[in-house]
């Protein structure tokens, strides 16, 4: 592009990684007005995007949680009525919690 809508010329790179280092530094008003930006959208990254962020959500992470004792016999005895793991059924518990939480 020519013209008084450049302020600088963009530097020419051999490889996307090198595009990504000079994007994480660069200053873009030094090189564009406003009035050249249109808005895209990339619809292949962002299913990428979604699709990686869903994976890393299913992963685990253990975690260590005091507990009084008899709440934990109480969660073993629901547990054992509903035939799931005690563990299993306080992350359900738990998790659906959480989403009540949030939803409010």
């Amino acid at each position: 592009m020519t013209g008084k809508s450049h302020k600088k010329s963009l530097p020419r790179m051999k490889s996307e990684a090198a595009v990504d280092r000079w994007l994480q530094k660069a200053d873009l008003t030094e090189y564009f007005t406003g009035d050249e930006f249109h808005k895209v959208r990339f619809a292949k990254l962002e299913k990428k995007l979604i699709d990686e962020t869903y994976e890393k959500s299913l992963q685990s992470q253990p975690v260590t949680i005091r507990l009084p004792r008899g709440l934990i016999q109480k969660l073993k005895l629901a547990a054992l009525k509903k035939g799931l793991a005690y563990q299993t059924l306080a992350r359900l518990l738990l998790q659906e919690k959480v989403n009540q939480l949030l939803s409010h």
